[in-house]
């Protein structure tokens, strides 16, 4: 039996709706994890350089910013 392309265009922009807010959490909290990480890494030959040691935690957390994502 075929399913003509309306009905299946509806099922599947049901489907889409239904999968939109999990994987939208999902995406948080493996954003939120990867913060923690990219907090906690130290490299402590750095601690002398106080400046040096901020800008690369700076740029670190940058590389994590969800406004320069490109979602396509």
């Amino acid at each position: 039996m075929f399913v003509t392309e309306r009905a299946l265009e509806t099922l599947i922009k049901q489907q889409i709706a239904r999968l939109q807010d999990p994987s939208l959490e999902c995406a948080h909290l493996i954003y939120e994890e990867l913060k923690k990480i990219v907090f906690q890494i130290q490299i402590p030959n750095l601690n002398r350089y106080e400046v040096l040691n901020a800008k690369i935690h700076e740029v670190r957390f940058s590389f994590l910013d969800p406004k320069i994502i490109d979602y396509g």
